[in-house]
């Protein structure tokens, strides 16, 4: 190891419970039920590369399973340097994302509103209320799962 190089050391199980019990009793974080919960959002987090806190505000559990939100993913495609997306259409009724690996086009993800339809999804509250970001999350989580799946080598769920 040259002089210029740290050596950054992994934390101890303890360390993280430790992180997970006062993060727990802040009251900030009000998915995480117990330490536990706590705890397990920021060991998935670190095989992602997070910290703490991004941890605990974007892994989610959905349906008792830890998943990542879509802006961590969009962050892990960003920081990846080898995958990039554009977003070339925008809006209540439709999004459209345009993939890149090492700078070259490799395809287009899109999701509607009549894919949410179809999928039970359009009527639901938060649909109704945001359905752009809505729209974005699923035309991005479909992408990165067809065109940029070592990114997390994990399927990624989007919350609804």
């Amino acid at each position: 190891m040259s002089s210029n190089t740290v050596a950054v050391r992994e934390p101890a199980f303890s360390d993280i419970m430790d992180m997970a019990r006062t993060m727990h009793a802040s009251g900030f974080f009000p998915d995480c039920k117990s330490p536990e919960q706590a705890a397990t959002k920021i060991i998935v987090g670190r095989e992602f590369g997070l910290g703490a806190y991004a941890s605990l505000t974007g892994v989610q559990i959905v349906q008792g399973k830890p998943a990542l939100s879509a802006s961590v993913t969009a962050g892990l495609i960003k920081r990846s340097g080898r995958y990039d997306y554009r977003v070339r259409r925008s809006d209540a009724t439709a999004c459209e994302i345009e993939w890149f690996e090492a700078g070259r086009p490799v395809g287009t993800s899109r999701y509607t509103m009549q894919d949410a339809e179809r999928a039970g999804l359009a009527q639901k509250d938060t649909w109704r209320k945001h359905p752009a970001a809505l729209l974005f999350a699923r035309a991005l989580t479909s992408g990165q799962r067809q065109y940029a799946p070592d990114v997390t080598m994990a399927a990624v769920y989007t919350a609804d």
